[in-house]
């Protein structure tokens, strides 16, 4: 029953159910319309291909936030809206840190000097993160105590949240049958 592994369970699990159809309702927004005749211009390609990362960015921060924000209220007495605006500095970031790790790894054990170089990137990296965290800490109403929600009420919203997921994957499989 630890607390980490209490977060980093439902928080996995609710990136699982429901990034990808909240991905789906955002990308509508980007997608070029089916009835243009002539080809679009390169910047518009160009801000699609963008408009589609960003909100797959956002599918990640929001899926995050509606998993652990019961969580939070339960174990922390906090509401924290402001981590929807993290997670989008911080996902990216993290991402590249793994990614500076894993080549720290392997280029390190074959040239020394430049995983000890990687390394410098990755430090340099999380300082950026540190302080975009502290600067997104930093702004009024973004963390509020709450009245800590007992147990049921943490459940309740669970199984709120899945029938929510279950409606919306059955009405999705409807839509592609039909």
């Amino acid at each position: 029953m630890d607390t980490g592994f209490i977060f980093s369970f439902v928080v996995m699990g609710g990136l699982v159910a429901m990034c990808s159809p909240i991905e789906r309702a955002l990308r509508r927004f980007w997608e070029p319309d089916p009835l243009r005749l002539q080809p679009e211009p390169r910047a518009i390609v160009l801000l699609r291909a963008v408009g589609r990362r960003l909100a797959a960015l956002i599918a990640i921060s929001c899926s995050a936030w509606l998993a652990s924000t019961p969580l939070t209220a339960h174990f922390f007495g906090q509401f924290i809206p402001i981590a929807l605006v993290g997670n989008l500095v911080v996902v990216p970031l993290a991402f590249l840190i793994v990614l500076f790790g894993c080549l720290s790894l392997v280029l390190g054990a074959c040239l020394p000097f430049a995983g000890v170089l990687i390394n410098h990137v990755s430090v340099a990296l999380v300082s950026v993160m540190t302080i975009a965290m502290r600067g997104i800490a930093a702004v009024p109403f973004g963390s509020m105590n709450v009245p800590r929600p007992s147990v049921w009420l943490v459940v309740a919203y669970y199984m709120l949240l899945g029938i929510v997921m279950y409606r919306v994957a059955v009405r999705r499989r409807r839509l592609q049958e039909s």
